[in-house]
C-alpha cells in the first residue's frame, strides 16, 4: 500500500474494506469482518491502524467532517462503539450525509458505554428515537439507505403526525431529487432484467410506498419536482 498516509488514501481503503465486508453472507461490520477483508484486499491492518492514530492525532485540529467520518467508521467496524461516537458526532455537527446515517445507526445498536450490553427499554426508547432523528436528517442530506433504515423496527409506525409530516417532506424531496437517477437506473434494468438490480429502485419504491400510506391516513403530501420541470409522480399529492 505505497503512499497510504493521509486522509484520502484512509478514506479510500476503508471504503473497499467496507464494500469487501459486504460481499460476505452475514455482511456484519466486526473486527473478524474487517481482518478477513482487509486480508483478502492485501492490506496491513497494522499500517491502517497507524494511519488512524496519525489522523485521530490532528482531526481535531484540522476539522475535516471527512477525517471524522471515515476514522468514525473505522473504530465501529472495529466494534469500539463507544469511540466511535464523538467522530460520528463531530461529523454529524457538519453535516456530513454518511457521518449523520453512522451515528444514527450507533443509536439503533443500542450499545451502552461499555459495548455489547443492551440498555434498559426506557434508554432503548431514547436511543430509538435519536436514531430516527439522525436518519430522517442522512435521508434530507441525501443518503438513500437511511430511507431502508427508517422503515426498519417499526421506525414510521412510532411516528406522530408532526413527524410523519416531516418524513413525508424529505422523502419526497429526495425522491425528486434523485428522479433523473431513479429514471436511468429504471431504463437500464427494464433493458436488462437479469442484472442486479439498482439500489436505488428499491429506495424509490420503499419511499412510495410509505408516501400512499400516509395519504391514506390523511397526511398531506407535498412533491418536489425537479427544477424546470412540471413532472408529478404517482404517489404524490401535492398540498
Amino acid at each position: 500500500m505505497t503512499g497510504f498516509s493521509d486522509s484520502t488514501s484512509f478514506k479510500e481503503v476503508i471504503e473497499k474494506i467496507v464494500h469487501e465486508i459486504d460481499q460476505f453472507p452475514d455482511s456484519a461490520y466486526t473486527t473478524e469482518n474487517f481482518s478477513n477483508a482487509a486480508q483478502l484486499l492485501q492490506f496491513d491492518e497494522k499500517e491502517i491502524e497507524e494511519c488512524a492514530l496519525r489522523l485521530a492525532s490532528s482531526a481535531t485540529e484540522q476539522n475535516n467532517a471527512e477525517v471524522f467520518t471515515y476514522l468514525g467508521l473505522y473504530t465501529l467496524i472495529k466494534e469500539d462503539y463507544e469511540g466511535a461516537r464523538p467522530w460520528l458526532e463531530n461529523a454529524v455537527l457538519q453535516e456530513h450525509p454518511l457521518g449523520t446515517y453512522l451515528l444514527g445507526h450507533l443509536y439503533e445498536m443500542n450499545f451502552d458505554r461499555n459495548g455489547g450490553v443492551r440498555l434498559p427499554p426506557e434508554t432503548q426508547k431514547e436511543n430509538e428515537k435519536t436514531a430516527r432523528v439522525l436518519f430522517l436528517e442522512a435521508a434530507r442530506l441525501g443518503r438513500a439507505e437511511a430511507l431502508g433504515s427508517l422503515s426498519i423496527d417499526g421506525f414510521f409506525e412510532k411516528t406522530n403526525v408532526v413527524e410523519k409530516l416531516e418524513v413525508a417532506s424529505v422523502i419526497s424531496q429526495f425522491l425528486a431529487e434523485h428522479s433523473e437517477e431513479i429514471k436511468s437506473a429504471l431504463i437500464l434494468y427494464e433493458a436488462n432484467p437479469n442484472q442486479k438490480r439498482p439500489q436505488i429502485l428499491d429506495y424509490e419504491e420503499l419511499g412510495l410506498s410509505i408516501l400512499e400510506e400516509y395519504a391514506s391516513e390523511g397526511i398531506p403530501i407535498r412533491y418536489f419536482p425537479p427544477s424546470g420541470t412540471d413532472d408529478n409522480h404517482d404517489g404524490f399529492s401535492p398540498l
